[in-house]
């Protein structure tokens, strides 16, 4: 940033990139300051210097008017300039550049939202070997504007290792029908904290006959089946001699 009093463009640091060497060159050229172009934009000072540093390498498509305007230059110049992003290789990735789009969002603005490194979401949208948790899912819906429930075909959720015959019987069902936790809360009127409790053995519903009715109903099970995983087998007494 300029000290007070210095010509414009001293004490900068060199731009990593050529998007970034390219609106400095413009700036300069029109004899401004990084301040007087944010705000010809319409953008913060400091998203600006991140531009021009070469922190992000690309523009959202938002900016080019603005940017083109400010700096006396082509938007096709700018676009020339912008890395192609890599395609996504997953279903879930398209699905969610097409969700993040829909809401004019670029990675960096999804990652502030979500409160996550913007290399992971990056990740998610690119590549197709993570696994998310159902709490990443969740707020990936919130954040996209979208039901939860839309992701469940083409995502791989972390899940934790069931407990308990009654935890096993939830688990397994659920990968069958392709139901993550969410989802079955849902089903059943219950937190996905609930199930997840289940699921781990922290809950046996011994005694919850309606919500093993409820389970057996959003599992597709009879309910006998649910009863025979929450029954436990009482132990033999020897007969007195």
């Amino acid at each position: 940033m300029n000290t007070v009093g210095s010509p414009i463009g001293t004490g900068m640091s060199e731009s990593k990139t050529a998007l970034g060497k390219f609106l400095r060159e413009k700036r300069l050229g029109l004899h401004i300051s990084q301040v007087e172009a944010a705000k010809r934009v319409g953008m913060k000072q400091s998203r600006y210097s991140t531009l021009e540093r070469g922190i992000f390498t690309r523009v959202n498509g938002k900016w080019f008017p603005g940017l083109a305007h400010a700096l006396k230059c082509r938007i096709t110049e700018l676009r020339a300039l912008t890395p192609i992003r890599k395609a996504p290789q997953t279903k879930r990735g398209n699905l969610i550049r097409y969700l993040r789009k829909r809401q004019h969002l670029s990675i960096e603005e999804l990652a502030l939202i979500l409160h996550m490194k913007r290399r992971y979401v990056y990740e998610l949208e690119t590549r197709g070997n993570q696994k998310m948790k159902s709490e990443t899912v969740e707020k990936l819906a919130s954040a996209l504007n979208c039901d939860v429930s839309i992701f469940k075909n083409c995502v791989g959720l972390e899940r934790r290792k069931a407990k308990g015959k009654l935890g096993r019987l939830v688990q397994s069902r659920c990968h069958f029908l392709n139901l993550n936790q969410a989802e079955l809360a849902r089903r059943t009127g219950k937190t996905r904290a609930y199930i997840s409790k289940i699921e781990s053995g922290a809950l046996s519903l011994r005694f919850a006959h309606e919500t093993r009715r409820l389970l057996s109903g959003a599992l597709e099970l009879d309910p006998s089946v649910i009863d025979a995983a929450v029954k436990k087998k009482k132990p033999e007494v020897s007969a007195i001699p």
